[in-house]
């Protein structure tokens, strides 16, 4: 069924044949997400694997994601992350039992669990995490959600190009605008703090085999090979990176 929702075209799957159908036999036409302004700007023009359209870009961004960045080796090589982090989190868990004065102690799992999940991809894609004690991570979390939010929002003038104005009234273009500075400042600091430590003599030790670094150090790498056929840029790092902090 082809429905129209406004401006924007809308097929209706509901069967399990005409599924397979697009799936199998048409899914180079479906692939790719549909554009939105919102996130073509958050997101550096959709220079991420998950909403770059179908392409031999894709591609490229898809192998280094996939072959190069979650290697057996390479997941394996961040297990003293995970056992560091896991372990923080029991202790949190610990103390909050000892210091309940009842035998029973209520513990917001739901938060810890995620805190656990943040720490270790901040650590993993960034090199550092970001906890919610520090001033530092409340502003980086506060970030991320306010992102995560607006790229997701309802953008009415994609669906009623005649409306467009009315996320200026409402604040939404504003937002976007101030999200990103925001966000891309905070991403170009941290690239450059990367770039920075790269210097250092002692850092060349891990640097032939990639242990010991994280993701940013390791498209840095990328982007300096002049032997690979990749043109991965400051603008693809950051946005490789924000994807796989915000998924």
């Amino acid at each position: 069924m082809l429905l129209h929702i406004c401006s924007k075209p809308t097929l209706v799957i509901s069967r399990p044949d005409a599924a397979h159908e697009i799936m199998k036999n048409h899914d180079v036409i479906f692939s790719s997400r549909p554009a939105s302004s919102f996130s073509r700007k958050l997101l550096y023009n959709h220079k991420n694997v998950a909403f770059a359209p179908y392409g031999d870009y894709w591609k490229q961004v898809r192998e280094i994601c996939v072959l190069l960045l979650l290697t057996t080796k390479r997941f394996q090589s961040f297990q003293p992350v995970r056992e560091e982090e896991t372990k923080a989190m029991i202790e949190i868990i610990k103390k909050s039992c000892s210091s309940s004065p009842s035998f029973f102690a209520l513990v917001d799992l739901r938060e810890v669990l995620m805190s656990l999940s943040n720490d270790v991809t901040c650590r993993i894609n960034l090199g550092k995490k970001y906890g919610r004690e520090d001033s530092v991570g409340k502003k980086f979390r506060k970030m991320i959600a306010e992102l995560s939010y607006l790229v997701g929002v309802f953008n009415v003038g994609e669906f009623i190009p005649w409306l467009a104005w009315v996320n200026y009234v409402v604040g939404l273009e504003q937002k976007v605008e101030k999200s990103f500075q925001e966000v891309d400042s905070f991403l170009d600091q941290i690239i450059k703090d990367h770039i920075l430590k790269r210097k250092i003599k002692d850092y060349g030790d891990h640097a032939a085999d990639g242990v010991g670094q994280d993701f940013v150090d390791f498209l840095l790498r990328l982007q300096e090979d002049k032997s690979a056929k990749n043109t991965i840029g400051r603008e693809n790092i950051k946005t490789i990176v924000l994807v796989s902090n915000t998924s």
